[in-house]
């Protein structure tokens, strides 16, 4: 999904590019960061895009002034807790594991989750697990699982 940037960016002449300059820089980031505090916001209980957040990161195919953005967004938000358990707490991207269909039985694991708490809450569509991999969201190993 795409989202509108509405700022007071210096433009080139023709309107139509936006020049690398110190303060498009200071927005550009101000917008990474923006994003960031509205994810951290949406992952409360109950929020309608709780576990939906992940549709609105910016497109990885950006060009020019443009892209680094995904880069930046996904870097700032690597550390954060954003992601919600199966047990219901938040914990960062790395700390969580997708489970594979074959170890979902009656849509519940085989196995009790650790004490580390690390499986992916079930309410993540697939498409969007798709998308937490690209951002680095690992599938539990048999050594994790055992």
């Amino acid at each position: 999904m795409q989202f509108l940037i509405h700022a007071n960016f210096v433009l080139a002449a023709n309107r139509e590019a936006v020049p690398d300059t110190d303060w498009n820089q200071a927005l550009r980031e101000g917008i990474v960061l923006a994003f960031v505090g509205l994810v951290i916001e949406l992952v409360q209980p109950g929020d309608p895009l709780e576990f939906k957040w992940m549709r609105y990161l910016p497109g990885k195919t950006m060009e020019g002034f443009w892209e680094d953005l995904y880069d930046d967004t996904t870097y700032k938000l690597l550390g954060k807790a954003i992601l919600r358990s199966r047990q219901g707490r938040l914990h960062d991207l790395n700390h969580m594991k997708f489970l594979p269909p074959w170890f979902i039985y009656e849509l519940r694991p085989l196995l009790p989750d650790t004490d580390d708490d690390i499986y992916l809450s079930d309410r993540y569509e697939p498409f969007d697990i798709k998308v937490l991999k690209e951002l680095g969201l690992k599938k539990i190993s048999s050594t994790q699982i055992l």
